[in-house]
Formats: structure tokens, C-alpha cells, sequence
């Protein structure tokens, strides 16, 4: 019996000690995992040229899409005679955007410069038709100059008014998307050069117009940005755009700042808490972020950041967005932003796609609109850990303000119209392989430090739960064998061995105690 106690006993002692080591471990890996997780990534994310992050940040792989629907204009006569318009979407029309950088120069002090080429290839299969569509929209010459000139003396407008005739200029015409988007030369301005010269008015460069002219094989792009080596508070933030480290078109020294990322990198370890911000260098303003919803792509885990309402809300709304009036308290409706000063003067507004966010006099001005949050609003996909964007959509859309101006017949009878030209959505979205590398390469790494941190903590408890349960086991057992061999004692009770003589002298058998009876 002394054996078997001494056994439980070991065995005992031995589960406890191996489950309370266990357990500490498993503490010790709660303690420094988040560490190591932090640790690890903070030496993969910083830009150089041996990271692994380099590559990527050179030369994209995730294949980039700039998209294009534009709006065809129904009723082109009538909204010259003052009438709603009426409008229909054609798209997408996609072009594949590739990005390079080149001229790569890092600094001692963190920062990182370089130039970036960007080329637009048509890709046709992700698109409803070739780009030499047509479709009716506004004459941005003839409306940038009828801007441009609009306190000018009656003389002026007049001689203009003759070479719109000339040329046979309407404030309507039909133009190819490809066009519409990249510019082509045009006459009017070719002609209006000199008067232009002579007024001390900027028309567009080479006399060629567009929504995005000069963006096409272009290197013209100049950015300084924190490389993330000294620190990643501040990983991707851009600190100059063309030598500028500010602007200078806006009217408040809080709307020229240059704040945030680019929208491709941003810092890591990703709070729902926290906006985010990155430069738009179509709008040339800073957007901000805030977190929707957490997300899944190709079963990685994301937080899904979206542009809230207030980024192009009124100062009423947003007092913070009085910089964006040009010129100065000259604020327009809530949703729009004025960007004519990025566009040689041409009276171009900018706005989420179908008015999203606008007041809604603005929604109801035109008709064949419908806003949709989900398809038109700007989103950006983190990785929480890395920050890496996995998937995002950058969305706005380009509106030509049009209104009565003095002088200009074509616009006697105009209402004042925002009228939609087309909305962009520059994308992209890792592919199931990306996915898997980055799973691979960053996610199963932290799995296994977490699979490690709880699976000695399980263990540890299950093993010191088996030692306390051993003696109390033990303790049951016995109370039990006890209580049986109590029983048994009760209901057996041996006899004494007798010898004769005793017999004889206290017991007389029956059959002779009978005999004796009958005697």
C-alpha cells in the first residue's frame, strides 16, 4: 500500500511541475509576442533597398486600373434653353496604370526621393467599348475661356463671340472618351493665343485640353517621403510634391498643408480609432479616412477605411474647409469642391461620383444620377498590422460649372448647373496569390507565435488540473473500498475452534438430550 501512495505521489508532482512550467512559459509568450510581432514587422516595412517592402513600393506589382465612365448628354438644346439635364452613364472604360519610380535617392536623415513614371494602357476587355466612343459633354475650351473672360469689357467678349462663330463653337460637343480624358489640340485656343497673351491669361499648355492632360507617359512627378528608417510613426507621409513642401492655391494654411500618405503605403499597427489621411495629387488637396467595417480579401482580415461626408462639406458642416473656397468665402454647396485653379481657370468642380454626399438641390439638378455608397464612395483595405492597402478605390467625379455670363449668347438662358462629366475610379485589389505570399510570408509567422503562447497555456492548465484531481481521485476511491469491506464484516462471523472437553462441558447434542429426557 505505501508503494502505491508513493507512486500517485510522484506522478502527482510530476504533472504539476510540468504544467505550472507550462504555464509560465505560456505567460512569458503573452508578454513578449506582441513584441516580437512588432519587432519583425517594424524590420520588414522600412524602405530600402534590401527590404522587402522595396520591390513592391518600385514597381508595383498588383495590377492598377484607372477607370473611366463618362456622361453622355441627352438633351444638349434644351439645357441652352434653361431646362434640366439629362444625363446617361457609358463605362467603364479602363486603362491598366503603370507605375514606376525612378531616380531613387535615400537620405541619411529618413527620407526617401524619387520621380515616378506613369503609363495608361487601354485594356479593352475590361471595358464596354473602344475609346474612341463618342459622347456628348461640355466644350471645356469654350467654357474655360467664357470663365477666363468674364469681367472683361464688352469689346473683348465681343471679338471672342465672332471667333466662336468662326469656328462654329457650341457649349455642347460630341468628343471621344479618350479624348475627353487625355486632351486633344484645339483650334479655339490655337486661335485665342494671342488675345490671351495680350490679356495676361493662362490658357492650357500647347493649346490642348482635357480632364487629364499631360498625365499620360509622363515622369513629371517629383515626391520626398519618410522612408520609415528613423521611426514608422511617420512611415510613407509625404513631406514634398514638385519641390512644394506646401501649396499655395488655397486660401488657408491648413488646406495647403501636405498631410498623410500617397494612398498606397500607409504606417503600420492600424487603429479603427484613428483617421487616416492621405494626398491626392488630381485634387491637390489632402483627403481623410475613417474606419467602416473590418473586412476579409482571399481570407486575409482588413479594416475597411472610407472618405467620411465632411471631407467635402460646406464650412457650415465643416468649418475646416473654408481654405477650399477660391477665391476666399466664396464657398460652394456642400459635396463640391472648386479646382479651377488646378485647370488653367476652366470653371471645373469636383465631387464624389452621381453627387454622392451633395446637398440635394445638387442631387436633384440633373437627371440619370443615382449615388450609391457602395459603388461610388472612396475606400481604402489595411492590413491592421502592416498598414499595406490590399485593396482600394479612389473615386471622384469632374463637373464644368455653368452659368448666365454677360456677353456670351450661348449661356443667355442658362440656369446654374453642375453639369457631370465623368467620374474615375482609380483601383486594385491583391490577387489570390499575393494573398497567399503575404499569408505565407507575415500572417502564418504570427499564428504560430500565437498557436505557441496557447498551446502551452492549455497544456499547462490541463496538466495541473490532472495533478489537484489525482489525490482527490485517490481519497474517493478509498472512502469507497472502505465502506465495502465494513459490509462484509457485519455479515460474516467465523468460529471459534472448540476443543472437545469444552464442547462436552457447554453443549449436550439433541439426539442424547433427548435419550436423557426419555430416561
Amino acid at each position: 500500500m505505501a508503494f502505491a501512495v508513493t507512486k500517485r505521489t510522484k506522478v502527482m508532482i510530476g504533472l504539476g511541475a510540468v504544467g505550472l512550467v507550462c504555464v509560465i512559459i505560456g505567460c512569458v509568450f503573452v508578454g513578449v509576442t506582441d513584441n516580437i510581432i512588432h519587432s519583425e514587422i517594424s524590420s520588414r516595412m522600412p524602405l530600402n533597398q534590401k527590404g522587402e517592402t522595396y520591390d513592391q513600393w518600385k514597381r508595383s506589382k498588383a495590377p492598377i486600373y484607372f477607370q473611366v465612365w463618362a456622361f453622355d448628354l441627352l438633351n444638349p438644346d434644351a439645357v441652352l434653353k434653361g431646362e434640366k439635364p439629362e444625363v446617361k452613364q457609358k463605362g467603364p472604360y479602363t486603362y491598366r496604370n503603370e507605375r514606376s519610380k525612378h531616380h531613387i535617392k535615400f537620405s541619411d536623415d529618413g527620407t526617401v526621393y524619387y520621380k515616378q513614371e506613369t503609363n495608361y494602357i487601354f485594356e479593352r476587355d475590361l471595358s464596354v467599348g473602344l475609346d474612341s466612343d463618342t459622347v456628348t459633354v461640355t466644350n471645356l475650351a469654350m467654357a474655360s475661356v467664357m470663365s477666363l473672360l468674364r469681367f472683361e469689357n464688352d469689346f473683348t467678349k465681343a471679338v471672342v463671340e465672332q471667333i466662336f462663330k468662326s469656328f462654329k463653337q457650341t457649349l455642347f460637343i460630341k468628343v471621344s472618351v479618350h479624348d475627353l480624358v487625355w486632351g486633344y489640340e484645339d483650334e479655339l485656343l490655337k486661335a485665342l493665343a494671342p488675345l490671351a497673351k495680350q490679356r495676361n491669361i493662362t490658357l492650357p499648355a500647347n493649346n490642348t485640353i482635357g480632364l487629364f492632360t499631360g498625365h499620360n507617359d509622363t515622369e513629371s512627378d517629383e515626391f520626398v517621403i519618410y522612408s520609415g528608417q528613423k521611426g514608422l510613426d511617420n512611415f510613407a507621409e509625404i513631406i514634398s510634391w514638385n519641390g512644394q513642401k506646401e501649396l499655395s492655391l488655397w486660401t488657408s494654411d491648413y488646406a495647403n498643408t501636405l498631410n498623410g500618405s500617397l494612398g498606397t503605403l500607409f504606417p503600420p499597427f492600424v487603429e479603427k480609432e484613428e483617421r487616416h489621411y492621405f494626398f491626392s495629387t488630381d485634387l491637390l488637396r489632402t483627403l481623410s479616412l475613417e474606419f467602416q467595417k473590418e473586412v476579409s480579401e482571399h481570407g486575409v482580415p482588413l479594416y475597411k477605411f472610407v472618405t467620411p461626408p465632411d471631407d467635402f462639406a460646406n464650412v457650415t458642416i465643416n468649418p475646416s474647409n473654408a481654405g477650399f473656397c477660391t477665391p476666399a468665402e466664396h464657398c460652394l454647396p456642400s459635396g463640391l469642391l472648386n479646382i479651377s485653379n488646378s485647370h488653367y481657370g476652366a470653371p471645373v468642380v469636383a465631387s464624389n461620383p452621381h453627387f454622392l454626399f451633395c446637398d440635394e438641390d445638387i442631387r436633384k439638378s440633373v437627371k440619370g444620377l443615382s449615388a450609391d455608397r457602395n459603388a461610388h464612395q472612396t475606400h481604402v483595405n489595411l492590413e491592421p498590422l502592416t498598414g499595406v492597402n490590399m485593396d482600394f478605390a479612389i473615386r471622384v467625379q469632374i463637373n464644368v460649372h455653368l452659368e448666365k455670363i454677360k456677353g456670351f449668347k450661348e449661356t443667355e438662358h442658362l440656369s446654374s448647373i453642375f453639369m457631370p462629366t465623368a467620374w474615375l475610379s482609380e483601383n486594385a485589389q491583391m490577387t489570390k496569390q499575393q494573398a497567399k505570399d503575404f499569408k505565407s510570408q507575415v500572417l502564418d509567422l504570427i499564428t504560430a507565435l500565437h498557436v505557441i503562447k496557447y498551446g502551452f497555456l492549455a497544456l499547462g492548465c490541463l496538466q495541473l488540473v490532472i495533478a489537484a484531481f489525482i489525490p482527490i481521485t485517490c481519497k474517493l476511491l478509498s472512502k469507497g473500498s472502505s465502506r465495502k469491506g465494513k459490509g462484509d464484516i457485519q455479515t460474516y462471523k467465523p468460529r471459534k475452534r472448540r476443543t472437545r472437553k469444552e464442547s462436552s462441558d457447554s453443549e449436550v447434542d439433541p439426539l442424547v438430550a433427548s435419550y436423557m429426557d426419555s430416561d
